[in-house]
């Protein structure tokens, strides 16, 4: 049980501070898959597994940008539910390298909760906003920044919960369909070439939409094939 619960409480309190990164404070980029997924797999001892992950979720998610009201999707809790889901995974048994690749393809889901948590903390700060407002033109200069403090604890709980929430559901699919099928771990490895990745960048771009579904189709038409062929 301890192998399954501490490495989740440490994913999910991590992606609620980096989760800051993005719209409270700072606005470092650590927040990037490219940072976040790497510093993850530091500190629960797969640092080349998680470098690999950060790398790909980077290139898929990297013209999906926040331009004026437009909110996209982001890759910061996929890349570390996935890395969460290789580390699960690969101290059950499962070879790293397939763990990876599957938790890759299998954590794209909780790009939508990532989403609609950022959007329903917007709405909801929108009002803390006219609060603070009226209370510089008071001139209660303490009382709007203990405003601002109260808003970057809410994204933080926010997160973190979410996080928790889909990492328990995400991981758990993922080690009963290993467990139950243990070849569905060679498919998504097979399923990790290039035109898969192709397609999935052009859905998280918003644009050609019908050859990114090609893309995503031929990559993972590909993936059976070399499965296949492992097990052959």
């Amino acid at each position: 049980m301890s192998e399954f619960l501490v490495p989740l409480v440490i994913t999910a309190i991590f992606g609620g501070v980096v989760s800051l990164d993005r719209t409270c404070f700072g606005q470092f980029m650590v927040s990037r898959p490219i940072v976040a997924a790497p510093l993850l797999g530091l500190f629960l001892g797969y640092p080349n597994e998680a470098v690999f992950i950060g790398l790909v979720y980077e290139l898929l998610f990297l013209r999906s940008l926040p331009v004026g009201a437009h909110v996209p999707y982001h890759p910061l809790y996929p890349s570390l539910i996935a890395v969460l889901i290789t580390v699960v995974t690969a101290r059950s048994g499962l070879g790293t390298l397939q763990s990876a690749s599957a938790a890759i393809i299998l954590s794209l889901p909780s790009s939508v909760v990532d989403r609609v948590v950022d959007l329903s903390w917007r709405r909801s700060n929108e009002r803390l906003v006219t609060r603070a407002t009226a209370y510089v033109r008071l001139e209660k200069f303490r009382a709007a920044r203990a405003i601002h403090f109260v808003s970057l604890g809410r994204y933080f709980l926010m997160n973190t919960v979410s996080l928790f929430l889909a990492g328990i559901f995400l991981v758990t699919i993922c080690s009963y369909l290993f467990s139950a099928y243990p070849r569905i771990s060679l498919l998504f490895a097979g399923a990790g070439v290039v035109p898969l990745f192709v397609g999935l960048a052009g859905l998280t771009s918003g644009k050609v939409r019908g050859k990114a579904w090609l893309g995503f189709t031929f990559g993972l038409a590909a993936g059976v094939l070399v499965s296949l062929g492992i097990r052959l």
